[in-house]
């Protein structure tokens, strides 16, 4: 036992509700929330799909049909690209505790993580299926709309770590310009 076990641990006794505040269990929650949000999703399309005529929905069904229609081409990746981000995340953390070198704040930026990755599956579709309905080949096999979204926000890392690069790299140039005023 050391110092640094002891600050590790000085939250043990909080049992609070699944510990949301440890970066540990964040990626493991808010990917069961994406995906059952995905699981909503699927069933309000597969409920707008099934609509036959338009005259018997009353103003909110027919507000949901018209945004569930349009958005979920959007929504999809990134609800995807997100289940990618959180599955790349918890991997991360699992084998960081494994080798017993996890450190919470090397964890810090797992919400931007998700978000990014969220925003790459909507990219990564958005590029790759301009219609929403053609399929990539990758050799034998073919790819949907929601598999390219979900390998997009697995490959959230080298994306993460670019930006964040540049803005390390903005923050020194911002900073060295104001010391150089001062002299």
């Amino acid at each position: 036992m050391n110092g640094r076990t002891i600050l590790d641990t000085k939250d043990a006794g909080d049992i609070s509700w699944c510990h949301c505040k440890s970066p540990k269990n964040r990626p493991i929650l808010i990917g069961g929330v994406l995906f059952i949000c995905t699981l909503i999703l699927e069933l309000l399309v597969s409920w707008s799909g099934s609509v036959s005529d338009m005259a018997d929905l009353n103003s909110w069904q027919r507000f949901f049909f018209f945004n569930i229609t349009t958005l979920s081409n959007l929504l999809f990746p990134a609800l995807w690209g997100g289940l990618g981000a959180c599955i790349f995340l918890a991997k991360r953390i699992s084998n960081k505790m494994f080798e017993l070198a996890y450190e919470e704040s090397r964890m810090l930026g797992d919400r931007t993580r998700i978000f990014l990755g969220s925003v790459m599956g909507v990219v990564a579709v958005v590029l790759i299926f301009p219609d929403f309905t053609e399929r990539a080949v990758l050799g034998d096999t073919r790819l949907g709309p929601a598999m390219v979204a979900f390998i997009a926000g697995l490959g959230v890392k080298p994306i993460y770590s670019a930006f964040e690069l540049l803005s390390e790299e903005l923050a020194r140039r911002f900073s060295g310009n104001r010391q150089a005023d001062r002299k």
